[in-house]
Formats: C-alpha cells, structure tokens, sequence
C-alpha cells in the first residue's frame, strides 16, 4: 500500500496538508457543498426552547457544528432528531460519549467527507485509513475498508455490526493509530498477497 500525503477531517472541516509548504488549508469547496440547506440560527433558536440540552463553549462551535452537553438521556439523539424533522430542517444528529450532541448539516459527515476527499484525488478505495474511538467516528469508520478503532474506544463501537471489519487495536490514542497503520500495511505487502 502506498502512502499518500494525509488530511484531516477535524470538527467537520476539512483540512487538508500541502507537503511542500509544510502547512494545513482548509478546503472551502467542501464547505461549500455542506453548507447548502444549513441553517444554523434556526436549529440553535429551536434548541434554546428544549430544557436538557445545554450550549457547549464557544470553543466548541463551527460553522458547520452545534454541540450541546445532554442530561444523560439515551433516547437525546431521537428528541432532537424529531424536532428538526417537525421544523423540517436538514441536519443530522450525533450523539458520542453519553454526554455530548452534535448537530450538523445534512450533507456532512466523517464518512461523506472522506469519501469527498477519496473522490477529489482520485484515491482507490484502499488507500484510505481512518481511525476513531467513539459514536461520532462511526460513518468514517463505515466507509472506510481499513478502519482502526483505537484500545480507549467508548459507545460500544466494537459492536457495531457495519464495523465488523475493522482493526481493534490494544494501544489507546495515537498508539492505537499506529498499531493499525502497521496491521494494514503488513496486509497489503507483498509478501502477504
């Protein structure tokens, strides 16, 4: 397997890295793309009227990312995902760590924007490798044939049947990143054919 130069899908932005300047850009024409239908103020005004969910920090929010701390409640993510249904507002939903509810655009994901950046250079499918450890690595982890769920892995990724196919590594963090690069490319040498 051939290693090509890498990007980041970090808070829904893509940031991509120009080797020879050394430097990460942002790629405004997948901002573009998700952003059509995105309609931020009215999801945060339709939020502001349901009592557990609160607003994170402002550290937290992008232009393409609401996140809100939930009370705890397993059923969080079908609440909100029904109360934008009945605005008729096109966004989905992402529920992660028990705690945490982020809301984007329609057109966006870990998975779609890999998918986007695999597309727009022409990549094959096994030239991808994505890594994650919780429920909002899921749809990256899905569309992704060499998928790493990292040793710290939470909301009962490994269980997940569309996730069978993934490398659970023993390593936590970036260890376990790296654990699972090593897995792939050892599968894919020659020798191992």
């Amino acid at each position: 397997m051939q290693l090509y130069s890498f990007a980041l899908v970090f808070l829904l932005c893509i940031f991509l890295y120009d080797l020879d300047k050394r430097q990460f850009y942002r790629d405004l024409e997948w901002g573009e793309y998700i952003s059509q239908d995105w309609e931020p103020d009215k999801i945060r005004s339709m939020m502001g009227n349901l009592r557990h969910f609160r607003l994170q920090s402002s550290l937290e929010q992008t232009d393409y990312k609401l996140s809100y701390f939930t009370d705890g409640e397993e059923d969080a993510g079908e609440i909100v995902t029904e109360m934008l249904l009945q605005d008729q507002l096109s966004a989905n939903v992402i529920v992660s760590h028990g705690k945490f509810l982020d809301i984007i655009p329609g057109r966006a994901s870990k998975g779609t924007a890999v998918e986007y950046l695999r597309k727009k250079n022409g990549l094959p499918v096994n030239a991808v490798i994505a890594a994650g450890d919780s429920g909002n690595d899921v749809e990256m982890l899905k569309v992704a044939r060499s998928a790493i769920i990292v040793g710290n892995h939470i909301d009962g990724v490994t269980a997940i049947p569309a996730l069978k196919h993934s490398y659970v590594a023993k390593a936590t963090h970036a260890a376990g990143v790296l654990e699972g690069i090593e897995h792939f490319l050892t599968q894919q040498s020659p020798k191992n054919r």
